[in-house]
């Protein structure tokens, strides 16, 4: 799982693009299916198939290589890799592909919760 989080972590600051699928510029979910692809595990396209296509798992179950998803009303409008210690990455698009807290003021009220993709 180490080797997922330091490929993840390897596209820091790489710019935010609208469908963006490759490190030119990604958004969330483009991103997500770049990093998995590397590692042989193929993922759908939106955000909220791939956070469907894993096994929801609680908060405390959560673990490094899990995707996290955020959103209103049951409604994934984000998400990212979660790296443990409470963080996750995401191509965000304010600042590109960057590092945050999941329990933060702005995404803690936007959690939705975990999938497993790697069992």
């Amino acid at each position: 799982m180490d080797t997922i989080i330091e490929y993840a972590k390897s596209f820091a600051g790489v710019p935010y693009l609208y469908g963006g699928q490759s490190p030119k510029g990604f958004d969330c979910s483009g991103y997500i299916m770049y990093v998995f692809k590397n590692f042989g595990i193929s993922l759908p396209r939106t955000a909220a198939e791939q956070y469907y296509r894993g096994a929801r798992v609680g908060a405390n179950d959560a673990r490094p290589g899990d995707i996290v998803a955020f959103g209103s009303a049951r409604n994934i409008t984000h998400t990212g890799i979660y790296l443990g210690g409470g963080k996750f990455i995401s191509a965000t698009s304010s600042q590109g592909v960057m590092v945050s807290p999941v329990y933060d003021a702005y995404w803690g009220k936007r959690l939705l919760g975990f999938s497993r993709i790697i069992p």
